[in-house]
C-alpha cells in the first residue's frame, strides 16, 4: 500500500480497534511502502501502451463475446432460449418426425465421431476434453430449452453457432480446469474450430447470431468485459505495488524489516505486529531472523508466508526447517476467497507452531484482500490476542 491507502485502513482499524473497549491499547502505524517500496523508475516506460483509441465497440465485440463465454460458455444459448419462447408462431411439427431441436441434439451427440474435427480440435489443445464438454451443454437448462424453442425454418444457423461456441468455451474450461491454465490456441484457431463444429452441427451462417448477441456484448463492454488489457498501461502505473513490492522486497527485503524492527523499538514492550499481505511476510522474517522479545504475538492478515515457506522462497528459513524457539505466538488470519492468503497449520508446513483462523468477510473474490479490517470476525481474533 502507498500512503492514501494506507491511511484509511489506519484509521479504520484504530478506529475499530478502539470500540475493544481496550484504553491501554494504541495503535502504531508502520508506514514502508512509500519510502521503502518498489517504484517505476522510468514512469512505466516498460509498459506497453494501450491500443489506438479508434478502435471502437463493434471491433471488440469478438473479444467482449469469449470474455463472456469464458465466465458463461451457455449465456448465449439462454438469451436465445428467452428469444424464442417470445414468438407466437411457429413451424408446426410434421407427424411421424422428431422435432428440430431432438434431431440437433443427437448430431451434437454424433460429434465425436467426426473424423475431420481431430486436426482442429488437436490444435487447439481441446480433443480430450471436448466430448465431455458436448455433455455438459446439451445437459444444461439453457440448451435444453434453446433447442425445444427453435424453428429450424429460420433458426438453424443461428443456434448450430450459438451451440458451437458454447462446446469450445466449455471445453476451454474444462482444460483450464484440468491443468490449471488456458489453452495455448489464438482467437484465429479458436474461430477456426468454432467453423467446423457448426458445418458439423448442419449449417453455416456464423454472421447471423451477432443480432441476437449484442445486447449481451453491449453489456459486456460496459462492464470492462474486453478492456482490462486495452488499460494495462494505467493499471500497471496505478497497481504496480501489487506485484513490484514482492519481487522488491524479495531482493532488496532487509531495510523493510530494518523499519518494521525500529517501528516496534519505539512502541513498548508489549507489542501484537499485526502485518497484512507483505508485511505478513516482512515480519515473519524479521522474527525468524531475530529474537525481538518485546513482540508477544505476530498477527498476520491475508499473508502469503506459507506459500513462500512451501516454494523455498522465504529469505530467512528454507522449507523443511523449523521455526526457531524463539519464535512468538503466531496467529494466521484468513478468508478462503482471498486470493492472496494461505495457511500454514498442515504438519509438512509450521503444524501447532501456527493458528490458522478462518473468517469470512462477506464479500466477492476480488475485495476479499482488502476487507479484513471492517470484518467482525477479524476484531475477536484481535481482541483475543491482546488479552
Amino acid at each position: 500500500m502507498r500512503e492514501s491507502r494506507y491511511l484509511e485502513q489506519l484509521e479504520l482499524l484504530t478506529s475499530r480497534t478502539a470500540e475493544l473497549g481496550r484504553p491501554d491499547v494504541r495503535v502504531l502505524p508502520c508506514l514502508w511502502g512509500d519510502g521503502l517500496g518498489s517504484t517505476l523508475g522510468a514512469g512505466g516506460a516498460s509498459v506497453p501502451d494501450a491500443p489506438p483509441s479508434e478502435v471502437g465497440a463493434e471491433a471488440q465485440w469478438p473479444v467482449t463475446r469469449w470474455a463472456l463465454l469464458t465466465a458463461d460458455p451457455t449465456h448465449e444459448l439462454r438469451l436465445l432460449a428467452v428469444q424464442y419462447a417470445s414468438r407466437k408462431d411457429r413451424t408446426a411439427i410434421v407427424p411421424g418426425t422428431l422435432p428440430y431441436g431432438e434431431r440437433l441434439r443427437r448430431t451434437a451427440q454424433a460429434l465425436a465421431g467426426h473424423s475431420d474435427l481431430e486436426p482442429p480440435l488437436q490444435r487447439a489443445g481441446l480433443r480430450r476434453h471436448f466430448t465431455p464438454s458436448v455433455a455438459d451443454v446439451l445437459e444444461s437448462e439453457d440448451a435444453r430449452l434453446a433447442m425445444a424453442r427453435a424453428d429450424e425454418r429460420v433458426d438453424s444457423a443461428e443456434l448450430c453457432a450459438t451451440l458451437a461456441r458454447a462446446f469450445v468455451a466449455r471445453a476451454s474450461l474444462r482444460y483450464e480446469a484440468a491443468g490449471g491454465w488456458p489453452p495455448l490456441m489464438s482467437g484465429r484457431t479458436r474461430d477456426a474450430l468454432v467453423t467446423e463444429v457448426t458445418m458439423r452441427l448442419g449449417t453455416l451462417e456464423l454472421g447471423v447470431s451477432d443480432r441476437l448477441v449484442k445486447f449481451g456484448m453491449q453489456l459486456g463492454l460496459r462492464f470492462g468485459a474486453s478492456t482490462m488489457m486495452e488499460r494495462r498501461h494505467d493499471i500497471v502505473l496505478e497497481r504496480h505495488a501489487l506485484a513490484g513490492d514482492v519481487l522488491h522486497y524479495l531482493t532488496r527485503g532487509q531495510r523493510i524489516r530494518d523499519f518494521i524492527k525500529a517501528t516496534i523499538t519505539r512502541a513498548s514492550d508489549d507489542v501484537v505486529l499485526v502485518a497484512h499481505s507483505l508485511g505478513g511476510i516482512a515480519s515473519l522474517d524479521l522474527l525468524v531472523g531475530e529474537h525481538i522479545p518485546s513482540v508477544g504475538t505476530l498477527l498476520t492478515v491475508g499473508s502469503q508466508g506459507p506459500l513462500l515457506y512451501e516454494i523455498g522462497s522465504l529469505p530467512s528459513l528454507p522449507f523443511g526447517e523449523a521455526l526457531p524457539d524463539w519464535m512468538p505466538r503466531w496467529v494466521n488470519v484468513y478468508d478462503p476467497r482471498d486470493p492472496l492468503a494461505y495457511v500454514g497449520s498442515s504438519p509438512k508446513l509450521f503444524g501447532d507452531r501456527i493458528e490458522d483462523v478462518r473468517i469470512d468477510n462477506g464479500v466477492p473474490i476480488q475485495d476479499a484482500h482488502s476487507a479484513y479490517f471492517d470484518s467482525d470476525e477479524f476484531y475477536d481474533v484481535l481482541d483475543s490476542c491482546l488479552s
